[in-house]
């Protein structure tokens, strides 16, 4: 058998056989001021100095070692810091790091950032890093990642600090996920949602990010995804300052022009964030080796076709990608929020089935639902607790093969097939106003059900809702009616 060899590896220019699971990290050192560069496919970049790629010397590809926190960072942790107690280095950059931190009154846990003792005393750094403190704290909203205070400390043998405390969001970047996984197209469209929520609080409040990427979006531990560094944030009437910022990659044509930044260049940073989702690398990392080049391309080309890369992404996937990534900053969603409503119109319906069932049970504390996956493949298991102490499982599968094509069949055990019993169950059969009784092998057992399927593309999360509950109900009446017994 011939396996044809992986789109996204050809494109990084990657060797034969490799393929875009197989991606990890390289490690190498700038040229430029020495630090360690991280390899995401072909490409490089160094975190302090912009530099946007590198020529390596072997084709090995490994996880990169971590560097080790500087001695500053490490001097921290155990000491106290306003009301905070600083437990553990987090992360590090070029200009300060990440603690995780306890509050001493509140005992709340949170992220800490502090500013590099180096650097406190430098204006720019100083303004840029209460400049964030102050944008960030005017936004509350469950997409972005919330400012709680901002302030100043002295401490013995570092000097004057100056610190944020945020939100401690306990999960990982989603560039950090990108590295490791490969995100399904739906999982990708609903987490881009998440981040346009996200962006359009901001616009709404008048405020341009300028540096939206994967690294500065963290997933919680359920997967919803926040905006987080407003670093280089600035309010949107506010005169920009003339160098050029924000990270290569993700920087709109009119930046690299010399025009001013918008909301509409945060869109654009937006849509390459979502190719980067699904493609495991922004679009032009793979053949542009230098930022002449980098400029060059992505103010006269046509971003890769997306389904070339990835044959499984949906036509409306690869419509919206292409509105939010358009060269000319007029045919793109004017803003964050214009970006979120035409997201929400193209890719409402290509959520994923763990989105849709988080939904319909967010507030329906007597069902318990897990993810199951097995040699069958992959499906979901609902507790429903139902009064006198009974219960009811309720199982949710997806169907195999184009998304327009696919349905979602859902059914609950009343219990085994007994011949004896199939004049009663069709009788019973006909009473049921919801679905439909029929015979099923669960576990290499032929059982009774209660099913009901619906086609995936017009599926949402009240009809999840609904039917869970009504399954549950009828298939609990007709397991006590042909067992007299609660299997669960």
């Amino acid at each position: 058998m011939t396996v044809d060899a992986d789109p996204l590896a050809q494109t990084a220019g990657l060797p034969a056989g490799l393929d875009s699971d197989t991606i990890r990290r390289e490690a190498s050192i700038c040229p430029e001021c020495g630090s360690r560069l991280v390899r995401r496919a072909a490409v490089a970049q160094c975190p302090r100095c912009d530099r946007v790629t590198q020529e390596f010397k072997t084709e090995r590809l490994c996880e990169a070692e971590i560097e080790p926190h500087s001695d500053w960072a490490e001097n921290l942790v155990g000491l106290r810091l306003g009301d905070f107690r600083l437990e553990a280095v987090l992360g590090e950059g070029a200009s300060g790091a990440v603690f995780l931190a306890r509050h001493a009154f509140l005992h709340r846990r949170s992220a800490v950032k502090v500013l590099a003792p180096d650097r406190a005393d430098q204006v720019a750094f100083g303004e840029r890093f209460l400049n964030e403190a102050r944008l960030a704290s005017s936004l509350s909203h469950p997409n972005v990642v919330t400012t709680h205070a901002v302030g100043t400390d002295d401490i013995l043998d570092f000097g004057r600090l100056r610190w944020i405390e945020q939100e401690f969001v306990a999960g990982r970047s989603l560039q950090d996920y990108l590295d490791r996984w490969t995100l399904q197209p739906s999982e990708a469209s609903r987490l881009l949602v998440d981040i346009a929520s996200g962006l359009a609080a901001a616009h709404r409040s008048g405020l341009l990010h300028r540096d939206v990427k994967p690294d500065n979006v963290l997933l919680t531990h359920c997967r919803t995804a926040k905006i987080g560094d407003f670093g280089l944030a600035r309010p949107v009437e506010e005169r920009p300052d003339s160098m050029l910022v924000g990270t290569p990659h993700y920087m709109a044509p009119e930046l690299f022009e010399g025009r001013d930044p918008s909301p509409a260049t945060d869109v654009f940073a937006l849509g390459v964030t979502f190719f980067t989702m699904l493609c495991g690398q922004p679009p032009f990392a793979s053949h542009c080796r230098s930022l002449d080049e980098l400029s060059a391309a992505i103010r006269t080309c046509d971003l890769p076709s997306v389904r070339r890369v990835r044959a499984d992404v949906p036509l409306e996937v690869a419509e919206c990608l292409a509105i939010l990534t358009d060269r000319s900053e007029a045919n793109r969603p004017v803003d964050g929020v214009a970006a979120a409503q035409m997201i929400e119109a193209l890719l409402g319906h290509v959520r994923d089935l763990e989105t849709l069932i988080r939904d319909a049970m967010r507030d329906e504390p007597c069902v318990d639902w897990r993810r199951v996956t097995d040699k069958r493949g992959s499906r979901y298991e609902l507790d429903v607790h139902l009064p006198g102490g009974r219960r009811q499982r309720v199982y949710l599968e997806e169907s195999d093969g184009p998304y327009s094509e696919r349905n979602v069949s859902m059914d609950s055990i009343c219990g085994p097939a007994d011949a004896k019993h199939f004049e009663y169950a069709l009788r019973l059969n006909a009473r049921v106003a919801h679905g439909g009784l029929a015979i099923k092998s669960h576990d290499g057992v032929d059982c009774f059900v209660m099913v009901d399927t619906y086609p995936r593309g017009t599926l949402d999360a009240e009809e999840v809702r609904r039917t869970v509950w009504e399954l549950a109900v009828y298939a609990d009446q007709m397991e006590q009616d042909l067992t007299g017994v609660d299997r669960f």
